[in-house]
């Protein structure tokens, strides 16, 4: 180890530089503490002993200003001193010193010391060490969840949608840099549309990864299921659909582990929409006149019970009308005086911009629950589906 020895007496430094090489270590001398500082600026050292009284920059001033300067590596500092007062004690610990060794001293306790702070530098050494490669994994772990995340994004559908009459735009934002929401949209026949927004229980990772697959599993083939014809024309049962993921989904090892959502189906000839809620918060369908209404029973989570029972309900949406459905992201963000946004904050949020276009009225959201929470980033993520009627074509 290479040691700074740090004396302007020219015996004592001699025979403390005899010992040390004695025992293995490289020395450097220097005869006052302003020369010692030019040395550690421009050499790599790690350990100093010095002497207190030196004259111009002595040991205490020495040692406060090796700490001030912050270097990469720690460098142990002791000092000399024949001092044994307490107050000196104090001052030399305030300036920075890890240990002391009294003159007179003897060979062995110095030799004992030097150990010490050579085994401390180790365990720094060896810390450092472990926080790059920690610091190495995490940068490939965050780099694993940006691919992640754009392999997220990519697979939620095109912004902006539009079949016939009906238009879709969303809002997503994950709480880490992948989340368990999910949505979609995609003709399932002809003038028949289904659409899904999904919370998939806890956040990050496991979340996602379920999310994925429920993104794959759900399909127009599978959508059919809800599908039925007979003399008196066709008859639609989101339910079936929801029931088909419930039984689908409930072995997974995982008795924490569910899923909200709301599964529906819209003919946009006519308007009429048909949606299976199951636990996920109520849609709220705007109105052009801006007057929000509540729709749904609520329902049970999916994947948590294996006999649940899934039902529909449904409703004309008439031109101009709005139906937005949301995650628990939205109305149970937090603001820093720990005030849930809620749903009548949200449903007030509606009515006051319900003139704005779907695109607009989104990101005017997503501004007002930033501006709510006192910035960006959600403790939940964050999802929003916007599905807006207009005149069918004639």
């Amino acid at each position: 180890m290479r040691i700074l020895v740090v004396d302007d007496t020219l015996s004592v430094r001699i025979m403390l530089a005899s010992l040390l090489r004695k025992w293995g270590h490289e020395v450097i001398e220097a005869d006052d503490g302003d020369q010692a500082w030019e040395i550690i600026q421009r050499e790599p050292v790690r350990f100093v002993i010095s002497d207190w009284m030196m004259p111009g920059l002595d040991g205490p001033s020495l040692c406060r200003r090796v700490r001030e300067a912050d270097f990469e590596d720690y460098v142990y500092f002791i000092l000399l001193t024949s001092r044994d007062d307490e107050s000196d004690l104090v001052e030399g610990m305030n300036s920075g010193a890890d240990d002391f060794v009294t003159k007179p001293f003897s060979r062995g306790e110095l030799e004992v010391r030097i150990k010490a702070g050579a085994r401390i530098l180790q365990l720094q050494q060896n810390l450092a060490q472990k926080n790059t490669e920690l610091s190495d994994a995490l940068g490939i772990v965050r780099r694993d969840l940006e691919a992640a995340a754009r392999t997220q994004l990519r697979m939620l559908p095109a912004n902006a949608a539009e079949f016939g009459p009906t238009r879709f735009d969303w809002l997503f934002s994950p709480a880490t840099y992948i989340g368990g929401d999910s949505l979609g949209y995609f003709p399932v026949e002809n003038d028949l549309i289904a659409f899904y927004t999904i919370d998939v229980s806890g956040h990050g990772v496991p979340s996602a990864m379920i999310s994925f697959t429920l993104n794959r599993f759900i399909t127009p083939a599978l959508c059919r299921l809800a599908v039925a014809q007979d003399k008196d024309g066709r008859a639609l049962s989101p339910e079936r659909v929801v029931e088909c993921l419930n039984q689908e989904f409930m072995d997974h090892g995982d008795d924490s582990f569910y899923f909200t959502m709301l599964f529906g189906l819209h003919e946009p000839a006519t308007g009429l929409t048909r949606i299976c809620q199951a636990a996920h918060p109520h849609p709220l369908l705007v109105s052009r006149g801006g007057s929000v209404e509540e729709l749904g029973g609520g329902g049970m989570p999916v994947a948590l019970l294996e006999f649940a029972d899934f039902d529909s309900f449904e409703f004309v949406m008439q031109p101009g009308d709005r139906l937005l459905m949301y995650s628990d992201g939205v109305t149970e963000s937090i603001s820093p005086e720990d005030v849930q946004y809620g749903i009548e904050r949200f449903k007030e949020f509606l009515r006051a911009r319900h003139e704005l276009d779907t695109p607009a009225l989104l990101q005017t959201l997503r501004g007002d629950l930033a501006g709510f929470r006192g910035g960006e980033g959600f403790d939940d993520d964050l999802s929003v589906l916007a599905m807006q009627y207009d005149v069918p074509a004639a």
